[in-house]
């Protein structure tokens, strides 16, 4: 649903030669998008996150299960509304503390409506392995750009999984990060600007019918 939401919003806006960005739980997201869209998709940059089988991560599936069990995923919602285990919660992404105010908007958000809790909760019980697996074949014929950056500094995400992404996109590139977490826009954001713009200087190749 949400990859569909995605493409449908790109067709909607009438544009033409995209370059889409993806990161954590999103590069997934994004890797399918670009699979199945690569007329539309031809500029993909996708850094430390889901990917291939890790969609989610093997790290993560407990905190996905919570969407599974309304009252617990509630009572999740208060626990990061309390600012120090919000803090330790967000230490595991990203390297340097986020802004008290940014920290705050999430649970704020979800605990402020429960329309959004429950399309968020929808959203995570639909993240299944075999959904990414299903494009591998079309994502090795992805014949747009690709550029995958990924960080040795966590756990979650093995670098590994970054350099089989690499070699199972035809026309990619692989920058090793250094000094940031999951969360490359947060830890380094200029450093993901440059990137994304050096890809999209690199001009598009010809779509191959």
């Amino acid at each position: 649903g949400l990859t569909t939401l995605m493409a449908d919003f790109l067709h909607a806006l009438g544009l033409q030669e995209v370059t889409l960005v993806g990161s954590g739980g999103g590069g997934s997201l994004c890797q399918i998008v670009a699979a199945e869209n690569p007329k539309l998709v031809r500029r993909l940059v996708v850094s430390t996150g889901d990917a291939l089988w890790q969609f989610p991560a093997r790290r993560l599936r407990g905190y996905q299960a919570l969407a599974f069990v309304a009252p617990v995923g509630w009572l999740f919602v208060q626990l990061c509304r309390w600012q120090r285990f919000n803090r330790w919660l967000y230490r595991q992404a990203a390297h340097r503390p986020l802004q008290q105010q940014i920290l705050a908007s999430y649970p704020e958000l979800l605990a402020a409506s429960r329309a959004i809790r429950r399309d968020v909760a929808k959203s995570v019980r639909g993240l299944r392995t075999s959904r990414s697996i299903k494009v591998l074949g079309k994502l090795s014929r992805y014949d747009g750009r690709a550029l995958i950056a990924w960080t040795r500094d966590t756990k979650i995400f093995p670098f590994e999984i970054g350099q089989l992404l690499s070699e199972l996109i035809p026309n990619s590139r692989l920058v090793e990060l250094s000094d940031c977490g999951i969360f490359i826009g947060e830890d380094q954001p200029e450093l993901l600007g440059r990137l994304v713009r050096e890809v999209m200087e690199e001009g598009v190749p010809a779509h191959e019918s």
